[in-house]
């Protein structure tokens, strides 16, 4: 979570990249910026319920089913916010 914070801030505050001006111009900016702040209230989400779940000792084939593909959905959109990211840097020390 702590990485999606950082990442987020990391993109407010850069504008010397070629990539970021050109996601500003065409306007994606935002979209980034919102699949950013949505992974991480996902993230924030998911493990709050489950925390209370494992508190409160319920179990069932359905809650480890819904955990799996809870954990499934977070790393991949991780996964896509560290790809950007990535590409970002590259752009970077291009």
């Amino acid at each position: 979570m702590g990485f999606l914070i950082t990442a987020v801030s990391i993109l407010v505050t850069f504008t010397g990249s070629r990539l970021t001006e050109e996601i500003k111009q065409t306007g994606h900016f935002k979209t980034v910026l919102f699949i950013y702040i949505l992974t991480s209230i996902e993230l924030l989400l998911f493990l709050s319920v489950f925390v209370l779940i494992l508190l409160g000792q319920i179990f069932s084939s359905i809650i480890v089913l819904f955990f799996v593909v809870a954990i499934i959905v977070t790393m991949l959109n991780m996964l896509e916010c560290l790809l950007f990211l990535s590409l970002i840097v590259y752009t970077i020390y291009k």
